[in-house]
């Protein structure tokens, strides 16, 4: 199935991070949702705007030497979440460990998706974070203006989203 696509324009971290929080109230419970974007552009920064509004006290870091962090969230409405990180794996590589996680009723997210194929094929959700193309000196520590390009294969998910981040649309 084609995805259907929108984009989002936002003006700083904080927007961000609403952006993420709509997202976390809406997405379902088992979903596999891609983030890319250069380094800095705000993946993990997503995530953990994500994780915080499951629960607001947790500490969230980057699975970038790990590749994968586990959550869970006894109490929350998304309980399990999955973390990884593909930045430093080979062109074409897909984890058996990831393959797994995939198969499991659990929200995945996956940063730098784009270096598998295979992985990119099975996403429901995939957002790019960017820059504006008319802004190329923007520095990845700037809280500036970033869009977040969303691909999402559930058309009633996507006019879910759309309609909880109006507010962003570009």
């Amino acid at each position: 199935m084609m995805p259907s696509e929108f984009t989002l324009k936002v003006q700083s971290e904080t927007e961000t991070g609403a952006v993420a929080e709509i997202a976390a109230s809406l997405i379902p419970v088992s979903c596999r949702l891609g983030l890319s974007g250069e380094l800095g552009a705000g993946k993990t920064s997503f995530v953990r705007a994500f994780l915080k509004f499951l629960q607001p006290s947790i500490k969230v870091q980057s699975p970038s030497y790990v590749l994968e962090q586990v959550y869970r969230f006894p109490n929350a409405r998304i309980q399990n979440v999955s973390h990884w990180d593909l930045y430093r794996l080979k062109e074409g590589e897909f984890p058996e460990e990831l393959r797994e996680a995939f198969g499991q009723p659990q929200l995945t997210f996956v940063e730098w998706p784009e270096r598998s194929k295979k992985v990119m094929d099975l996403l429901d959700i995939h957002i790019s974070l960017g820059y504006p193309p008319d802004e190329p000196t923007l520095r990845a520590d700037s809280l500036d203006t970033r869009f977040l390009h969303f691909q999402v294969t559930d058309l009633k998910l996507m006019e879910g989203l759309r309609t909880g981040m109006k507010q962003f649309l570009e």
